[in-house]
């Protein structure tokens, strides 16, 4: 026999010694209502199509009871709820895991980007690379590509709210701030000798002619004083003029 759902309803659960039990109330689409501890009973929606077995017919107080033992779901609707606690959409969940690995993705790059910003600062206070050289433009290039990145997944759906993130670096901004730190140098102010030779550079004295003004070689910049190589930068600037 098959009966069209209207609705289902946990009258009574409890334990005994073959273990868990739940008593449903099933009731049909002609407002005929039938118990059963069938658990499949759980999984039942509105709109749901079920075989049942022989019905029992009990009589308690004027009062008709029909139960049956097992069920066999036919068909279930794809959009109805199941004890009242509707299906996620398979779509949005698709595009919600899709925003979610861009996101990821963007934050790997902001990492990287970051990481390459440092190295490259570690490597300029240290007098190992140049500013204006090709192996740092392109490392500083790469780094803004890397934090330029786009959020926008170019298959999320209009429904999707998307949010809204603008990363705000205009190309060129860590070569500007290098060298706003470097004009500002003093005797006083630079950490290390790779701040000194950046400082030269932006006042037009290249390496060699730095080496030849302080009196050293290039292996021997690391362990340069500070404070007197720049004192005698300052007099070749002061006499050049």
């Amino acid at each position: 026999m098959q009966i069209t759902v209207k609705s289902t309803k946990l009258l009574k659960e409890g334990t005994n010694k073959n273990g868990k039990w739940q008593l449903w109330l099933v009731t049909d689409n002609k407002d005929i209502e039938y118990t059963t501890f069938d658990k499949k009973a759980s999984h039942l929606t509105p709109g749901a199509v079920i075989e049942i077995g022989s019905i029992i017919l009990e009589v308690k107080d004027d009062k008709e009871n029909r139960s049956f033992k097992e069920l066999t779901i036919i068909s279930q609707p794809e959009t109805e709820s199941t004890n009242g606690k509707y299906k996620k959409d398979i779509e949005g969940m698709k595009y919600e895991y899709q925003l979610k690995a861009r996101l990821q993705s963007l934050e790997r790059a902001s990492i990287e980007a970051q990481t390459a910003y440092i190295k490259i600062m570690d490597a300029l206070c240290a007098g190992k690379v140049e500013l204006d050289s090709e192996p740092v433009k392109e490392a500083i290039k790469w780094a803004m590509g890397k934090l330029g990145a786009s959020i926008q997944s170019p298959e999320v759906k209009e429904s999707i709210v998307q949010p809204d993130i603008e990363i705000q670096i205009k190309p060129g901004a860590v070569l500007d701030k290098l060298q706003s730190d470097s004009k500002e140098g003093t005797e006083t102010s630079f950490a290390n000798v790779g701040a000194l030779r950046q400082w030269c550079k932006l006042e037009g004295i290249e390496t060699p002619k730095f080496l030849e003004i302080v009196g050293c070689t290039e292996k021997d910049v690391p362990n340069i004083n500070i404070p007197d190589a720049y004192q005698l930068v300052k007099e070749h600037i002061a006499n050049r003029g």
